[in-house]
């Protein structure tokens, strides 16, 4: 059996957001003064309900583009980070359906309770919501973009999405711990794991971590700098921040990328044998 997983950071589901001006644009419209500030003092800032943030997101959504990368691409399973619950939790279901997606779970972050920044498992093969344990988040911007698993049904597949911390290294940290915890006691359980989305560092860093280092996974990505895709004259570097997670015993094929209106690249990987 051939199983193609993708896995993209949607940016928020907003326009081009490959565009430095337009990032900017986005992120200020949604953070709001505070986003260049995130790593110095955004931990010491609670957020607040705005009701003008969820009117931007309303007004400029735009999942096209996402979604033409699934139609070509054409993956079995999905994994997809800083959606918007409020806004887009039922279109893209229902347009996900359509492209014969039958079997969805959302992980919501802890922060922006009114314009919630999550992460969508969504799968062609039927499959059953793990239900995941969310990791530890704070209600501060950047601490994480929620959690989702799906158990494919008669099989002893399981796939994680995530999107961990971007600014708090201690609470990355942390996240890191937790998954590795998960993905020992669902092996234990007798389950193979996969772990996909943006791990906000690369796999040198995510290895340091001894815990996850023991469970003897490899990136299927450790080439491709995903991260940031908005650059002036080359800055900010690119980094290889997002990845699929997969036992070192598995059989991949045809790894490939692709840019997108996002501040991300999409990942895709084809895996063959587990």
């Amino acid at each position: 059996m051939r199983v193609r997983i993708l896995t993209a950071n949607t940016s928020f589901g907003l326009p081009k957001m490959n565009s430095i001006w337009w990032n900017l644009y986005g992120h200020f419209g949604i953070h709001g003064w505070i986003f260049p500030f995130l790593p110095i003092i955004g931990k010491y800032i609670k957020l607040r309900d705005n009701p003008k943030r969820l009117k931007f997101i309303s007004k400029n959504s735009n999942l096209k583009t996402i979604l033409n990368v699934i139609k070509k691409q054409h993956p079995n399973i999905i994994i997809l980070n800083e959606l918007i619950f409020q806004t887009h939790k039922e279109e893209i279901e229902k347009k996900l359906k359509l492209e014969g997606f039958n079997s969805f779970a959302w992980g919501k972050s802890a922060h922006h309770n009114d314009a919630t920044v999550c992460t969508l498992a969504a799968s062609k093969l039927k499959a059953t919501d793990t239900k995941i344990k969310p990791l530890t988040q704070i209600n501060r911007a950047g601490s994480g973009g929620g959690t989702a698993g799906l158990k494919i049904n008669n099989s002893p597949i399981i796939i994680i999405g995530l999107h961990l911390s971007s600014c708090y290294p201690n609470l990355w940290k942390q996240q890191i711990l937790e998954i590795a915890e998960i993905i020992k006691k669902e092996r234990k359980a007798g389950n193979e794991v996969i772990v996909a989305g943006d791990f906000n560092a690369t796999e040198e860093n995510i290895n340091s971590i001894k815990r996850f280092k023991i469970l003897g996974l490899k990136s299927v990505n450790n080439k491709t700098k995903t991260c940031p895709t908005c650059q002036i004259l080359g800055f900010p570097k690119m980094k290889i921040l997002d990845h699929i997670f997969v036992s070192k015993n598995t059989k991949i094929t045809n790894t490939k990328s692709g840019s997108f209106e996002s501040d991300h690249l999409w990942l895709s990987v084809d895996i063959t044998r587990f």
